[in-house]
């Protein structure tokens, strides 16, 4: 399953409409992970490659969950990277926007891994909803 890792802020941000350079992350304040969270390490990453270390970011504070941050960034004017996934109810009732990074996007790939045989009805589920498994 292909995850896409973006930018995001409250609608009505004053860069809302913007498009950012990797550069221009350096003058924005953010909202992150907690330190040792597996995504926030991988954000880490992908900006390294992209030259911008990720202690030349202002983080203003740094959250234990997607759900934390995204109710800190309705209420502000900090910018958090989130997965696609998490933020579609938000997107869909206008509450978050994506801020497009020109040149950089952040991307990963999850792999699901299960006892062969046959599975769980909740199983096939969770499989059927991240569409690894034909309904």
């Amino acid at each position: 399953m292909l995850d896409e890792i973006v930018l995001v802020s409250r609608v009505g941000h004053p860069l809302s409409n913007k498009t950012m350079s990797v550069k221009d992350l350096a003058e924005l304040d953010f909202v992150s992970r907690e330190k040792g969270s597996g995504t926030q390490d991988f954000i880490d990453s992908e900006l390294q490659k992209s030259k911008l270390l990720a202690s030349k970011l202002n983080v203003i504070m740094n959250l234990d969950s997607t759900e934390s941050i995204k109710n800190y960034l309705a209420q502000s004017d900090a910018m958090a990277f989130l997965s696609v996934s998490s933020i579609t109810n938000e997107l869909k009732y206008n509450k978050l926007n994506i801020i497009d990074i020109k040149h950089f996007e952040i991307k990963r790939q999850f792999q699901f891994i299960v006892l062969k045989g046959e599975q769980s009805e909740l199983v096939r589920l969770f499989m059927k909803t991240c569409g690894i498994m034909k309904k």
